[in-house]
């Protein structure tokens, strides 16, 4: 289709250079680079990140910041509260570990299912859940980030960050 009239033309979105939602109340980091290969198929991998919290927390956001978003094709957040995700990490050498679902198995897949905190998709916006809701973050769990990478020609490598934004007790149930 031809190109329309350039004085038409809505503005670029501006995205701010920092965090989007303002400074989070905790910051992880991957403590590794996890290397995406240039070429092969779909790669799923794992993540725990401890968080060490004194005591339990009620999240109201997650803004998730892959450090090569050309080959992070999306990412879902849960949390674990057993340990055993973080004691997978680097069995085969690798940041994280392996597997596609695998959260369900590393840890209490009840907590699993109701531990999730989320994902993240290229193209959205971090945002803060409603007024009265929040996501249960217990003391001491870890952060689990289940990535899935899409290699795309150029080897590179991948070191996200995650800030987590705290609230009050929920007042309303999620589900």
């Amino acid at each position: 289709m031809p190109q329309g009239d350039p004085a038409r033309e809505p503005a670029k979105p501006v995205f701010p250079s920092g965090w989007q939602l303002g400074t989070p109340d905790l910051i992880l980091e991957m403590p590794q680079a996890f290397p995406v290969p240039a070429e092969g198929s779909d790669i799923y991998r794992n993540f725990a990140l401890p968080t060490n919290l004194p005591e339990d927390k009620w999240v109201r956001a997650v803004e998730f910041k892959p450090s090569s978003r050309p080959v992070v094709h999306h990412a879902l957040f849960f949390s674990d509260n057993t340990g055993r995700a973080r004691m997978q990490q680097a069995a085969d050498g690798l940041p994280g570990f392996p597997g596609l679902g695998t959260v369900f198995t590393v840890t209490d897949p009840q907590q699993a299912l109701t531990g999730g905190l989320g994902g993240w998709v290229p193209g959205t916006y971090p945002e803060f859940l409603p007024e009265g809701l929040a996501w249960p973050l217990a003391k001491g769990s870890d952060f689990l980030i289940q990535t899935h990478f899409l290699p795309n020609g150029a080897a590179t490598t991948e070191k996200t960050q995650v800030g987590l934004y705290f609230g009050p007790p929920p007042t309303r149930r999620i589900m």
